[in-house]
């Protein structure tokens, strides 16, 4: 056996022992004596991954592409760890690539559509993914990311994906979620109530089918509940803003202003960044009364706003205030 290998067989028993960093030093020496062998930057690729370097991952896999052009594994890879490195535009690009190599593989044509959909290209996603679900009509993977894109305008299709993803796979709580969410949106509650409920007990930390769940809950006006599930959502991942606005409005609309004034507050203390929870806290202080306060958090809002309905709305509630005595 030679170095090459004798390093690429310790490397591989150091990952089954979970000792990715020596793993990953060992094929770096495996590197240093022959930094032109694909197959050694694809271990280099998927130790870094393994580790959440993506963008480092990425490095390793386009060496890999580099030496070996016509290598579909390598696009793919690159694609991946592109994607999940949040650098769409080049993942797209590799997405394609993989394609170009091998437009049979229904792999590619899911990290292209996933890609797509991340880059707000609903129609270019659809397609990808409709192909990806023609060439492997088993994968529960492409079935969810296309009716993912297709939840809001087709809910029929989409409905029709999710279960055949529940069939698949009876355990899928993000199928189970999003079917649940749909059939709460078309008015059949307490169906998509069962739904959401399944997807909880399915994945206890799944904080979305919390939050869909109480937004199921609050259509058929048991509110109680509903909030219950948003304080649960919240609690699973503190750093979430949207659970505080739910229990914003439901404490405003009980003409509890002070707890709701807290959600709010909360919500521009957790997106700073976000228009749409400033216009909220505004809106609030307007409601209550306190429209020099209100004025300022519209202002801010106004700056963050696309322009659109909600921009157009902290106009008009600028425009009022600054109109009346």
């Amino acid at each position: 056996m030679d170095e090459i290998q004798r390093l690429v067989a310790r490397a591989a028993g150091l990952r089954r022992e979970g000792k990715i960093i020596d793993a990953l030093g060992a094929i770096e020496s495996a590197l240093r004596i022959d930094d032109a062998d694909s197959r050694l930057w694809m271990m280099h690729g998927a130790l870094r991954e393994g580790m959440s370097l993506f963008d480092q991952a990425a490095e390793s896999y386009a060496r890999a592409a580099d030496l070996e052009p016509a290598s579909f594994e390598s696009a793919v890879a690159l694609g991946r760890t592109l994607h999940r490195a949040g650098r769409l535009d080049e993942a797209e690009q590799a997405a394609e690539r993989a394609i170009v190599l091998d437009e049979t593989d229904a792999s590619a044509w899911l990290l292209l559509g996933t890609v797509q959909r991340g880059l707000d290209k609903p129609d270019e996603a659809e397609q990808s993914l409709s192909e990806a679900v023609r060439l492997d009509p088993d994968s529960e993977r492409a079935l969810l990311a296309l009716a993912l894109v297709l939840r809001m305008d087709r809910m029929d299709r989409a409905s029709e994906l999710l279960r055949r993803a529940i069939r698949l796979n009876p355990s899928s709580a993000p199928a189970h979620r999003e079917l649940g969410m749909i059939l709460a949106r078309r008015g059949e509650q307490v169906q998509g109530e069962i739904e959401l409920r399944r997807a909880t007990e399915l994945d206890v930390h799944d904080h979305w089918a919390r939050l869909y769940l109480g937004m199921a809950l609050s259509l058929r006006g048991l509110q109680d509940e509903a909030m219950g599930q948003y304080h649960e959502a919240s609690r699973l991942d503190p750093t979430w803003a949207l659970p505080h606005v739910m229990l914003g409005n439901r404490l405003a609309g009980l003409g509890h202003a002070e707890a709701s004034e807290q959600h709010y507050r909360k919500v521009v203390e957790l997106a700073p960044e976000n228009g749409f929870g400033l216009l909220k806290l505004g809106k609030f202080l307007l409601s209550v009364r306190r429209p020099e306060e209100a004025r300022d958090w519209l202002g801010r809002a106004l700056e963050l706003l696309p322009e659109g309905l909600a921009a157009e709305e902290a106009r008009m509630l600028i425009d009022r205030i600054d109109r009346e005595p």
